[in-house]
């Protein structure tokens, strides 16, 4: 009984919030880094570097200034999904940016394979959760200056955000939340695997 009552506690959000989780789903799932390298470089970032669509892809392929639209992209599409949720129905952000990110992450245009979604973990936890954002960056930013590894900066960011977020008292918020982190984390693992390896590329910008 109380495991049916959990089930339903989860699922409930979505069966309420049918309109706003398509939305989400929607905002998520527009492709910026493939739409820009198209437009801007004339190729198709999916047969070019590692051929990711996010940001950090869009930075080997396209340069600085098509990376850091991209990623400015991306975060925007966190920012503005979890801003619609609050604005319609504020106790459901949690669970519109989940769904923004899962349409980032295997948008249905491209087939279901997407970006990695730091980038938009970024902009959903900028309105959620400034404090922890800063917290984000703060690793991202030490970590890169230490390895020059994209992923490693990533995944340090994240394991930190979920570590302090689990005893946040907006339980049914974080329990989202911190699901979202889990997947960006999930969408690594090849990453994980080379930098087991010592095989994971360095990344560096030209002054």
């Amino acid at each position: 009984m109380d495991k049916t009552l959990r089930f339903l506690e989860i699922i409930e959000p979505f069966v309420n919030s049918f309109p706003l989780v398509i939305v989400s789903y929607l905002i998520g799932s527009i492709p910026f880094g493939l739409l820009l390298t198209k437009i801007i470089k004339k190729i198709d970032i999916r047969n070019n570097g590692s051929g990711n669509i996010g940001a950090t892809n869009a930075f080997r392929v396209g340069g600085v200034a098509l990376g850091l639209l991209t990623l400015l992209l991306d975060f925007t599409k966190g920012s503005v999904t979890i801003l619609i949720s609050q604005l319609y129905d504020y106790e459901k952000f949690g669970i519109c940016g989940l769904i923004c990110l899962l349409g980032h992450v295997y948008p249905i245009w491209l087939g279901f394979k997407g970006g990695k979604g730091v980038a938009t973990t970024l902009g959903i936890m900028f309105i959620v959760y400034p404090n922890y954002f800063c917290i984000m960056i703060i690793v991202w930013l030490i970590t890169f200056k230490l390895s020059n590894i994209p992923s490693i900066a990533s995944l340090l960011s994240l394991i930190t955000t979920i570590l302090v977020l689990v005893g946040n008292k907006n339980h049914l918020n974080s329990m989202y939340i911190v699901s979202s982190l889990i997947l960006v984390i999930l969408q690594h693992k090849d990453n994980i695997l080379r930098i087991i390896n010592r095989k994971e590329d360095k990344l560096y910008f030209k002054k």
